[in-house]
């Protein structure tokens, strides 16, 4: 064939790679280490270009003590010719999951006064056909939080945590968001949230007038067990039921329902 349609075909692999990252707030480096050599396949053409990757491992270690893993499956992205003046057509195929992660790396909102031993997981795919599928949860996987109402390190109880999820999935434009909280002092929590997305030659967005729904239900017999949340001082007795209903635009969301709280009192 002609020179324009001669393939460029590379083939390579990752033996070793090694990433540490210091800020000023942390004694100790955030660490990634590869764990097992990654085989890699670059092709392009005149028409086409296509990166292909073998499954591989991460470990990754953090300031504050723990060791997660990062996990991907072999997986390919490819961009097709388009006609002048219009975007190459891409298309992607992504799986990877995360194990063992403390939630004490995560920027939460906890303070000092919450003692937490908790792992999570979580597992990503995404594929691009140009429809956009994505399924990306993070969830609970062992351990637990120590919480006071008070704040006092002397009256510290275990929050008896059973559940916690957050899980995202959009099918072409549609994007459905669900929560899941399930605790023996913090009580329970269930939300869902959908909207629409859309796509033009810049990717896909999140228009400011996207319709937007979703329902939240919230049964807190202890909310004081969420002080640790609330601004330093202040602290927050009682219980509190709420059933809302979410309706409106991204821009401008209406929520209405009822809240029932007992015995509620504020004060710092």
């Amino acid at each position: 064939g002609s020179s324009a349609l001669s393939a460029l075909d590379w083939q390579g692999q990752i033996d070793s790679a090694a990433l540490q990252l210091s800020t000023p707030e942390q004694a100790s480096p955030w660490k990634a280490q590869l764990s097992s050599p990654v085989p890699w396949q670059w092709t392009a053409t005149a028409l086409a270009q296509q990166l292909r990757w073998q499954a591989g491992r991460v470990a990754l270690q953090g300031p504050i003590p723990g060791q997660a893993v990062l996990q991907w499956d072999a997986g390919q992205w490819q961009a097709n010719a388009a006609p002048k003046g219009v975007a190459w057509h891409t298309t992607m195929a992504l799986s990877a999951r995360i194990d063992a992660l403390p939630m004490r790396w995560l920027p939460t909102g906890f303070g000092p006064e919450v003692e937490s031993d908790l792992l999570l997981k979580g597992q990503l795919q995404l594929s691009h056909t140009p429809a956009l599928t994505v399924r990306a949860k993070l969830e609970r996987s062992s351990g637990d939080l120590r919480i006071n109402a008070d704040n006092s390190p002397k009256q510290r109880i275990s929050a008896g945590l059973r559940e916690a999820s957050i899980a995202l999935s959009i099918d072409d434009a549609q994007a459905v968001v669900q929560l899941n909280w399930d605790s023996e002092q913090m009580g329970q929590l269930q939300a869902q949230g959908q909207s629409r997305l859309s796509h033009d030659a810049q990717g896909w967005h999140w228009p400011d007038q996207a319709p937007v729904s979703g329902t939240l239900k919230a049964q807190l017999p202890r909310v004081g067990a969420w002080s640790l949340l609330a601004p330093p001082g202040w602290r927050v007795q009682g219980s509190l039921d709420a059933q809302l209903e979410l309706t409106g635009t991204r821009q401008d969301p209406q929520w209405q329902g009822h809240i029932q709280a007992n015995n509620l009192a504020v004060r710092s």
